[in-house]
């Protein structure tokens, strides 16, 4: 995957150095230091935020002030956005580089706050189930985020300035935001961590870190274990953000579990050096030794059980509870193309009692997710331990083309609907099933499958993931015109 270390030049080019002194004063203050494969930032201001261990008091305070600031005319923002489907790993990196850049004095006016950005509906977060749990028994205020319904960064409240962006745990804006509004905040960016393969929407002048770990929280550790001071207050003993680093690290590697391909030695060393710091206790979970690789099993289990356990939402909830949206292909020809992930088998997406009832739940609420969102494709992901063999980690996969009748205003006919479904197929069977391990097809009357019109499989090898699949699928789509 390919990596853009930021190395310091002393005489930069005028290109760059003429775009670094337009963006704004905080944002000018930012210099990029490359050592080793990590990235930090100094600046020659004081701090902003008040020094001293950023317990769970301290976090809530920071974040009310963002919160407050993000409807006050005057205010610049400096948002720092995780990715949209909001798991646990994008929204820790928010919070944790938030503070860490807050600390650091990025924003070092009075009239500008560093505030990190949940880039889901706030009524969304009760479906991030193992996030709910860890913030709320952290002690976090979740009342104080910013959620994308409290502040869009494309249309900013009158008076508000967004005026620099970092992404984390992605590296591209939401395709589903306005060309003319990606391109401004686009222009916005300064600074880019993330594990996913590179799509390059960036700017030149942005600092980039890309690195293929298993988890963006080990990327984010890394940063802020460079400055002292933020390794000691940000990351202190017993804090919020140093257990919900650990957490997300734990959850994204499947417990540093040496078989499954994300796990990397980075994400080892950041969890041995997080585990002194986490809290003693989370709900009835206790961490005192969380160094000790068999007392992490049980908070890693029950991460994973609340994040799995999703068989009381229904099939709406289950497809936005994890959701990403790309375009692959340029322009009129391009694919809109939604991947929804969840915990539940494809068999009981409808419901435990199957047949037709609920191939027709299943259908309708596809149908509505895809054309509230202008899809011409929504992939369905599901990944479960199976209770049909022994409990191991399985994953299914879906493809739902929209009907003729509700696709989003694309007028397509039942003509072309075919013609895509073909494309589709094709795909399928010789792109995604070799980069997936294999595919096996569900039997169509089992539960909900009969919803996918027999493309509904089991995927053969469990550890391929949506980071997996989307480079597949984008690579064999942006090379194949839409029919239309």
């Amino acid at each position: 995957m390919p990596t853009r270390p930021v190395v310091a030049s002393p005489s930069p080019p005028p290109a760059r150095l003429h775009a670094l002194r337009t963006l704004t004063t905080a944002a000018a203050r930012i210099r990029s230091v490359a050592r080793d494969r990590a990235m930090s930032w100094r600046t020659s201001a004081a701090p902003a935020s008040t020094a001293g261990a950023v317990d769970a008091t301290a976090l809530n305070a920071f974040l009310r002030a963002g919160q407050a600031a993000a409807t006050t005319p005057g205010t610049k923002l400096y948002v720092v956005m995780g990715n949209e489907a909001a798991d646990l790993d994008s929204i820790a990196c928010a919070i944790a580089l938030a503070t860490s850049l807050d600390r650091d004095g990025v924003a070092a006016e009075a009239n500008e706050r560093v505030i990190p950005l949940i880039a889901i509906p706030r009524d969304d977060f009760s479906l991030r189930a193992d996030a709910a749990w860890l913030l709320r028994d952290l002690g976090v205020d979740v009342s104080s985020l910013v959620f994308l319904d409290d502040l869009d960064v494309a249309a900013p409240p009158s008076g508000v300035e967004i005026a620099g962006l970092t992404l984390v745990d992605h590296n591209a804006l939401s395709p589903r935001l306005a060309a003319s509004a990606a391109a401004a905040l686009a222009s916005k960016t300064v600074l880019v961590i993330d594990h996913h393969d590179d799509e390059k929407k960036y700017p030149d002048t942005a600092f980039v870190t890309i690195e293929p770990t298993g988890s963006c929280a080990t990327l984010v550790f890394e940063r802020i274990a460079k400055t002292r001071s933020c390794a000691r207050d940000v990351l202190c003993a017993g804090g919020p953000i140093a257990t919900m680093l650990f957490a997300a690290v734990l959850i994204d590697t499947q417990n540093l579990d040496p078989a499954a391909t994300r796990s990397t030695p980075r994400d080892v060393a950041a969890v041995d050096a997080l585990a002194p710091r986490v809290a003693a206790k989370v709900g009835d979970v206790a961490l005192v030794d969380a160094s000790d690789a068999s007392a992490r099993i049980g908070f890693y289990e029950e991460l994973k059980r609340r994040r799995f356990d999703q068989r009381g939402l229904s099939p709406r909830d289950l497809l936005r509870r994890d959701y990403k949206q790309w375009t692959m292909g340029d322009g009129r020809w391009g694919w809109e193309v939604g991947v929804a992930s969840f915990g539940v088998p494809l068999t009981e997406m409808g419901g435990r009692g199957g047949g037709d009832d609920a191939s027709s739940v299943v259908t309708a609420a596809c149908d509505a997710f895809a054309r509230e969102r202008g899809l011409d494709v929504l992939v369905l992901m599901a990944a479960f331990d199976d209770a049909n063999d022994g409990g191991a980690f399985a994953r299914q996969l879906a493809f739902w083309l929209p009907s003729a009748a509700s696709s989003g205003g694309a007028g397509v006919d039942a003509e072309t609907r075919s013609k895509r479904d073909a494309v589709l197929r094709e795909m399928i069977a010789e792109t995604l099933a070799p980069a997936l391990g294999g595919l096996e097809r569900l039997d169509a009357e089992e539960g909900a499958v009969g919803a996918f019109e027999g493309r509904a499989y089991a995927q053969r090898d469990a550890r391929a993931s949506r980071k997996k699949l989307q480079p597949a699928m984008a690579a064999r789509l942006s090379e194949t015109p839409k029919p239309r």
